[in-house]
């Protein structure tokens, strides 16, 4: 039965000497029966000391075997992780150490290689410039990384559903949020929280269905701060809109936007301003001679390459009176 055992086998007396072995063992660690009886268990195991086989064993109870996790140093040098059930027997007087190994070296790489994914894992998460939070299918979160937690009560909504900690209305639309990202895969919206210091936090949450072998889908939510986003963006359009000097937008070569100032300069509606040309709302060829379109399309490409630059220009109202003006085009 021991020499047909998938485990290495070992019997060993008290100070250390190798007595006898199964195959298992020999092929394991590479040495022929006739060398591993001339050799100690220190020989075979680094973590024990020395000389210190008998005081390990000596005191053990026969009753209690122990299961340990060392290494087992093979002929060739190469070191196994091995798990060892060892038991004292005590037979005819004397007393022996009977060790039963199985190699774990596939196993512990594994789990290094494990560790060392869950390590990556929360590293990128961790480091992530947002939110992240999974839900199970039920809506209750199941991970938040860091940047989560240092802002919100992440760690008081684990294992919640949205109704044990938000209140109505809120709860239900998250569900519905939630629900959506799991039938299309994907959802957007904003929303507003609170966070552990009691400032509004305004957020855009994209979330997505994360799809598991097992059927049981996850809710991914990668979530943005945009509180000072939209802040800068209010402020702006208030400038934009209270400016006393006429600005409006150019995308590619087109005004998408103006402000009331410039409908005023150009006595123009916004419907009359809007997808056209600069150099539509100029006389044909300018002072110097060259042609309004082409010179405007010119001078914007400039500013799109970040130069910044300021022209005099002749300009068209929308009556076709025509007025001198200083512009200045920026990125």
């Amino acid at each position: 039965l021991v020499d047909n055992s998938a485990d290495a086998v070992v019997l060993t007396d008290l100070d250390g000497n190798i007595l006898d072995e199964n195959e298992a063992m020999e092929q394991m660690l590479g040495y022929s029966s006739a060398e591993l009886r001339r050799l100690k268990v220190w020989d075979v195991d680094p973590n024990v000391p020395v000389g210190g086989f008998r005081s390990i064993w000596q005191d053990m109870s026969p009753e209690r075997p122990v299961t340990i996790e060392t290494v087992h140093r093979a002929k060739d040098g190469t070191l196994h992780d091995v798990e060892v059930r060892a038991s004292r027997v005590d037979e005819g007087g004397k007393t022996y150490v009977l060790g039963m190994t199985r190699d774990i070296t596939e196993r512990k790489r594994g789990e290094a290689a494990l560790r060392a994914s869950e390590a990556r894992f929360r590293a990128f998460m961790d480091n992530l410039p947002g939110y992240v939070v999974i839900k199970d299918a039920d809506s209750r979160p199941v991970y938040f990384n860091q940047r989560f937690l240092d802002t919100f009560s992440g760690e008081d909504w684990l294992g919640k559903t949205p109704a044990e900690v938000f209140p109505s209305p809120v709860d239900a639309q998250m569900l519905e949020s939630d629900a959506l990202a799991l039938s299309d895969g994907f959802a957007v919206f904003t929303e507003e929280w609170r966070d552990r210091n009691g400032a509004h936090r305004l957020l855009e949450t994209r979330k997505f269905r994360i799809k598991q072998e097992t059927g049981q889908n996850l809710i991914g939510a990668i979530i943005t701060d945009i509180t000072e986003q939209r802040y800068n963006e209010e402020k702006y359009r208030v400038l934009f809109h209270a400016s006393t000097d006429a600005i409006f937008m150019i995308k590619d070569n087109r005004i998408v936007d103006c402000n009331p100032r410039t409908l005023a300069v150009f006595d123009c509606s916004m419907d009359r301003m809007m997808g056209h040309n600069p150099g539509v709302f100029s006389p044909p060829v300018q002072p110097g001679g060259s042609d309004s379109v082409s010179l405007a399309s010119e001078m914007i490409e400039r500013a799109r390459r970040g130069d910044t630059h300021t022209v005099e220009w002749q300009h068209l109202r929308c009556d076709g009176s025509s007025f001198t003006a200083e512009v200045t085009l920026t990125v």
